[in-house]
């Protein structure tokens, strides 16, 4: 009987779930049901989880350390534009908090190797329209990630109403992923980029 209910109370913290209830019933004659009836509480305060899930996208085992060489230190104004189709957008000004806050989270994403959004951000900034983009080179590879004019820090989603993005040069080794702020670009007409002095 005492090996029943070890087994018994093993196998309820093992299975032991939100308001986990587990009978065991045996065939010997002084062994009722009702003794081994174990309950194993959750706190209220608790919701289920989902079990976690693989970010295909996560490349790195833990989280590279971040070096930031280049902060953003002034405001930027973004150029009105007419990208048609419901797209026009008015001249917008970041505060330098809210182009910090972009950088940042594009930043802290990469250095876990992680992307967000139907768009996959941070990704590779090209250049093509080869923009001056401040003190920022064309030796170091760079990165964008959409800046809100709401405010609001980019999570994920579609960003066919957010023109913007911050544009950041990155070097990555195994341990340390060192950045530099470049500046903001705006969507054009069909696929330019322009500069947001």
């Amino acid at each position: 009987m005492h090996s029943l209910r070890c087994l018994v109370l093993t196998l309820a913290v093992f299975l032991a779930g939100p308001a986990c209830h587990l009978f065991a019933f045996a065939q010997a004659d002084d062994v009722n049901a009702e003794d081994i009836n174990i309950t194993a509480p959750v706190p209220s305060d608790l919701e289920p989880q989902d079990p976690p899930s693989w970010n295909v996208l996560d490349i790195h085992a833990k989280s590279l350390e971040v070096k930031v060489k280049q902060n953003p230190t002034k405001e930027l104004t973004c150029p009105k534009t007419d990208n048609g189709r419901n797209r026009q957008y008015a001249a917008h000004k970041y505060t330098v908090n809210q182009i910090q806050a972009a950088f940042r989270a594009g930043i802290n994403l990469q250095s876990k190797g992680k992307q967000t959004g139907d768009n996959h951000y941070p990704h590779n900034f090209r250049n093509g329209d080869r923009l001056a983009l401040g003190a920022c080179g064309n030796t170091r590879t760079k990165s964008e990630f959409p800046i809100q004019i709401d405010g609001k820090t980019y999570s994920g989603g579609k960003v066919d109403a957010v023109p913007d993005r911050v544009i950041y040069e990155y070097k990555e080794s195994k341990k340390t992923l060192e950045v530099w702020f470049c500046g903001i670009v705006r969507h054009g007409t069909g696929n330019n980029f322009l500069n947001c002095p």
